[in-house]
């Protein structure tokens, strides 16, 4: 009755820590099964996702919405959780993907909007993370110009430089 009992637990331990070991790694992509002695070691072949692609305005005015694109994609074809932003102006936007809706698709194109506040030329950056936590590297800078605004609303300035068109020419106005 004894020798039972032993047995009974003994199989119940070994089909638990098969559980165990089929929970562990239903989020691994691929199993590697080398040997550490008698010791399988389990590896993720994940390669990050590539840099997102920018494009969008190259120029612009201050204070006004301008919308810019970023293409994302990943090596694996994984699904992409989240992108970060770096505007160039000291903000970071994080972008998530899981949180408002499906995961981005491989080659799928997000719109995100930004205003600069400064007349300055800027650097766009970003970066994405696929579902599995791997982060690509930052992209290269996408170079951006917010040249001064120049628009005269004051009458008086407005027949003054009416009077001297050579001025406002000089003047870029």
């Amino acid at each position: 009755m004894m020798k039972k009992k032993v047995i009974t637990i003994l199989m119940c331990m070994l089909l638990f820590s098969t559980i165990l070991t089929v929970a562990a790694t239903a989020g691994q992509k691929t199993i590697n099964k080398e040997k550490m002695g008698n010791i399988p070691i389990l590896t993720n072949n994940n390669n990050p996702p590539n840099p997102p692609e920018i494009t969008g305005p190259a120029s612009g005015q201050i204070d006004v919405m301008y919308t810019y694109y970023f293409t994302v994609t990943d090596p694996d074809e994984d699904l992409l959780e989240k992108m970060e932003i770096q505007w160039g102006d000291g903000e970071l936007e994080e972008v998530c993907a899981g949180c408002t809706g499906p995961r981005w698709e491989n080659g799928t194109v997000k719109e995100v909007q930004h205003k600069w506040k400064k007349a300055e030329n800027y650097n766009i950056s970003a970066r994405v993370m696929d579902v599995y936590g791997e982060w690509s590297e930052w992209a290269d800078p996408y170079s951006i110009t917010m040249p001064k605004n120049r628009h005269i609303t004051s009458p008086l300035l407005i027949r003054f430089f009416e009077y001297f068109p050579l001025l406002s020419r000089l003047l870029n106005l």
